[in-house]
């Protein structure tokens, strides 16, 4: 096992020296054939439904339903939820948490939700909240299920 942890760690100092004495150009093309590489051995497929589509500040109606859905029919597998309540409403809804994965069977195949969270990496200061932390849903399943889950494209 040593051995591994040996040639990973070559592999990332190689890498990230190569980043810094490669010009912007060519290593942008070294990296994308390194996420093809990668892309061609992974056998899951990944769709992000992101809280707030690029550009736009209203909420994504794909990220509410999911929500809805998720907290309705799934919470119960779930470890970490979160609860809120509408204004003007007594009714509690549930959402799982930042991280919190649950499984779930589409069509019989076997698929993850997750949610997660990510920073921008600007130093920008905005007033509207969601540029502070970025939320998502991720659905994963297999690379083999892909036209059960996504469809005939």
């Amino acid at each position: 096992m040593g051995g591994f942890w040996d040639n990973f760690s070559t592999l990332l100092l190689i890498t990230t020296t190569s980043q810094r004495i490669m010009p912007e150009e060519l290593w942008y093309h070294v990296n994308r054939f390194l996420q093809k590489l990668v892309n061609s051995i992974n056998p899951y497929i990944e769709i992000t439904f992101h809280e707030f589509p690029s550009e736009s500040h209203m909420r994504s109606d794909a990220y509410a339903a999911i929500e809805t859905y998720l907290g309705a029919n799934l919470s119960q597998q779930a470890e970490r939820l979160n609860a809120n309540t509408a204004s003007g409403s007594r009714s509690v809804a549930l959402s799982i948490d930042d991280y919190e994965e649950i499984t779930d069977v589409y069509n019989g195949v076997k698929v993850w939700w997750t949610r997660s969270k990510s920073f921008p990496r600007s130093n920008v200061i905005s007033f509207y909240g969601r540029d502070e932390e970025r939320r998502a849903y991720v659905l994963t399943s297999r690379r083999r299920h892909r036209d059960i889950v996504v469809g005939p494209i």
